[in-house]
């Protein structure tokens, strides 16, 4: 371990020769070298919350780490500590409203989850930046991917590589990028928004030492062991049916419903009057495309005074957008046989990448079921985030998505 740690800098300078043979001698002899290692550490500032995780990692061969560092840290410190504490290593990262680990929901702190040379092959990481204004930014950062891979995007197996995408998801063009992403490449993109405090003014990417905004972090991960992604959310689909008449994409809002005022058509729909809609109304009943059976949900973020939909992702004019009524309840439950369904395919799970939705955290919260949905978790390498939406291929809410490890 100590010669390890030694050889750390070295490496991270683009060396690491003599942790690559340690590392191969090892595994002619069977041995196992580290895969995952995550943390949570609670720190009053930046700088403090970096320096233990560093000292945490002492000893392990980071070939890429991902963090999720509380809104309440400064970005611009946090993403400078963390570029000096990890010389070299390709990480991303993103502010977060909650922290996610084995243990549970935290705040106020730094969570983290670094890949070992036995948990993947190789990381590539880039920045769509400037998203609201330069149309050509995604392709610009493929490029920048092709050279680092050294093969295109377009050309990576989707079974043996995926994508995590962090992002600006309040800048106008988020949804432009996500789409953009599916069109340079069959490679499977999750990930999430990042989150604040509700204020929308903290909301951080970070790549390359930087702190940025209307900015899409990516990176594309070539992992060692077989991985499933999955999504799981917690609701049923009612019979109701709409129809997306008239919408403002840009400004992610429903116009009409049917032909009538979308606010009036979802209130009828879930038969309360239009002035009694309410948070507690958008937490409960969602709007969902429907593909193969799944729900692609849409959540409600408010209603305008003429009468539309604000969403919290866009909807496009002419989809057919199914009432889906949120089972909180159930959320333990279903959650559980997601991954059950993972290690049905995987066997043991060894670590698990979460993109959690902050309406679930609330559902969880309402239950008094944040303890029972911590447990599916226990002895797992965990890390995540809680997200003001969520990316499965195709942008959601009220989702978890996660990637699992074998």
């Amino acid at each position: 371990r100590a010669s390890a740690d030694a050889a750390g800098d070295s490496r991270r300078r683009g060396a690491g020769e003599e942790y690559r043979v340690a590392a191969a001698a090892a595994r002619l002899k069977g041995k196992s070298i580290m895969r995952f290692s995550s943390h949570i550490v609670k720190a009053d500032d930046p700088e403090s919350a970096v320096a233990g995780l560093r000292a945490r990692l002492s000893g392990f061969p980071a070939e890429f780490l991902i963090f999720f560092a509380s809104h309440a840290y400064d970005g611009e410190r946090t993403a400078a500590a963390i570029n000096d504490a990890f010389p070299g290593t390709p990480a991303i990262g993103c502010s977060s409203y909650a922290e996610i680990s084995a243990g549970g929901f935290h705040t106020g702190s730094l969570g983290a989850m670094a890949f070992g040379p036995d948990a993947i092959e190789y990381a590539a990481v880039s920045v769509a930046e400037n998203i609201s204004a330069d149309d050509l930014a995604t392709d610009k950062a493929f490029d920048d991917l092709a050279r680092r891979i050294g093969r295109r995007p377009l050309d990576l197996d989707y079974k043996t590589h995926f994508g995590i995408a962090l992002y600006d998801g309040f800048s106008p063009n988020t949804e432009k990028v996500l789409d953009r992403i599916g069109v340079l490449t069959d490679v499977t993109f999750i990930g999430g928004c990042a989150s604040d405090d509700f204020s929308m003014r903290l909301i951080r990417q970070f790549a390359g030492g930087k702190a940025l905004k209307d900015s899409v972090v990516l990176a594309v991960l070539k992992p060692v062991k077989p991985f499933v992604l999955l999504k799981t959310q917690s609701v049923d689909g009612l019979e109701r049916v709409f129809t997306a008449t008239k919408v403002d994409e840009s400004a992610r809002t429903i116009v009409e419903l049917d032909g009538v005022p979308a606010a009036e058509a979802y209130a009828a729909a879930i038969s309360i009057p239009v002035r009694e809609v309410g948070h507690d109304q958008f937490l409960e009943y969602s709007l969902g495309l429907m593909a193969n059976g799944e729900p692609f949900l849409r959540a409600v973020n408010n209603i305008l005074p003429g009468g539309g939909l604000l969403m919290f992702r866009a909807v496009k004019e002419g989809q057919r957008l199914h009432l889906m009524r949120a089972r909180g309840a159930d959320m333990v439950a279903r959650t559980r046989a997601a991954l059950d369904g993972a290690r049905g395919k995987l066997g043991r799970i060894a670590a698990i990448l979460d993109f959690d939705c902050v309406y679930r955290e609330m559902h969880l919260e309402r239950l008094g079921a944040k303890r029972d949905y911590a447990a599916l978790f226990a002895n797992t390498e965990t890390s995540g985030f809680v997200t003001f939406g969520e990316t499965y291929i195709d942008p959601v809410n009220q989702t978890s998505v996660m990637a699992v490890f074998s």
